[in-house]
């Protein structure tokens, strides 16, 4: 019996090893496995408007980007980089470890995370990173806060519970021991709201010391009252019937992944904020986040102005600020890379479009094929 558990031991260790030589070795020939998910949109092709129908994983992509957008749209997250989790694997391949399940009933999750949430004094620093997770009903999203609330890591007592517009209830944690930055700072608040009936949000201020953990009381609750706000009817927006609805008349090549996305502005101040800041500018119609970023606006001058804009800081950063002459856009202007081989931000103008895409320091960007689909409709 023993020598067949060797035997069997034995075998399992051969597999791993050869699998591990297997994969090295098509990473070296530049193989890329495939993506288990695959999206309903093409790499590498103009997008196309894509009816979510009963497709639960273009509900749950749909129903991030509603969280995703009403988040940035809210001030206090303005210019803030999210994360999505999705009722599926996006990233699933071939050779991945497996990841966490996400909780029971979870339909998508936004969550952003900011550091220096204090900069009073260099101890007094601190991250804060909040999430907005929607369920297909109150009983999932009531077990996935108790859970948050009842975390075994570190010792918790439960500071407040604050009446906050919005949320059916809400309560401010202070967990002992869940975190650590060294030097006794291994105290962390966590806030927790109910909103509607489907809908949980959670704030988390860390690490500190005791005595700046009172601190972060007023930011916690401050983060947690700005979330629940920017997200109090989510369950009443309906999710959009079709994805890409101005995909037609402003062609985008897809990157081929799940966070390809659009934002109609039509000029609103507010919807302008789910917008990077670069591109921001009155005409700003549509953009679109693809394999590159695409902005369209009202006219040529209007695009013309965000041009203007970036060359107007030069000086105010430690990047050059260069424009390139003779490619196939109308105009390009770079922010330089500043250390060896960083890529360099650029912005190019066609017509009434405006499109960033990363390039080589000291060179245009790669941007022909995309150009190439703007000609038709500019």
């Amino acid at each position: 019996m023993k020598r067949i558990l060797i035997i069997a031991g034995s075998c399992v260790v051969i597999a791993g090893c050869l699998a591990g030589i297997l994969a090295v070795a098509l990473g070296l020939v530049g193989w890329s496995p495939p993506l288990v998910n695959q999206p309903p949109w093409t790499a590498g092709k103009p997008l196309t408007p894509v009816p979510v129908g009963e497709d639960p994983k273009l509900f749950s992509y749909a129903t991030a980007g509603l969280i995703r957008d009403r988040l940035a749209t809210a001030e206090a997250f303005e210019d803030a980089q999210f994360d999505v989790e999705y009722a599926f694997d996006d990233q699933a391949r071939i050779f991945d470890r497996e990841r966490p399940q996400p909780p029971a009933g979870r339909i998508a999750e936004v969550s952003t995370y900011r550091y220096d949430v204090m900069p009073k004094t260099a101890q007094d620093r601190a991250s804060l990173s909040v999430a907005v997770e929607l369920f297909t009903g109150t009983d999932e999203r009531d077990a996935a806060l108790l859970r948050h609330g009842q975390s075994t890591r570190g010792s918790s007592t439960v500071l407040k519970e604050p009446k906050i517009t919005g949320a059916a209830g809400a309560q401010l944690i202070q967990r002992v021991g869940a975190c650590s930055s060294g030097r006794g700072r291994n105290v962390s608040i966590h806030g927790l709201a109910a909103v509607g009936s489907r809908t949980a949000v959670t704030v988390t201020v860390s690490c500190g010391t005791p005595e700046q953990a009172e601190q972060y009381l007023e930011p916690a609750t401050k983060a947690l009252t700005e979330a629940v706000g920017s997200t109090a009817d989510l369950e009443d927006t309906p999710v959009p019937a079709t994805l890409f609805d101005r995909a037609a008349d402003i062609p985008v090549i897809s990157s081929g992944n799940w966070r390809d996305r659009q934002v109609i502005t039509d000029g609103t101040t507010e919807r302008q904020r789910a917008v990077p800041a670069d591109l921001r500018g009155d005409g700003l119609e549509v953009y679109f986040d693809g394999r590159y970023e695409v902005a369209a606006y009202r006219d040529a001058a209007a695009a013309a102005a965000v041009l203007e804009r970036r060359l107007a800081t030069k000086g105010e950063h430690g990047h050059e600020v260069r424009e390139h002459p003779g490619t196939a856009a109308d105009r390009t202007v770079c922010l330089e890379g500043y250390r060896p081989r960083e890529k360099s931000d650029c912005l190019s103008q066609f017509g009434r479009f405006v499109v960033a895409a990363p390039a080589d320091q000291g060179q245009a960007p790669k941007i022909d094929d995309q150009l190439d689909l703007l000609r038709g409709t500019r």
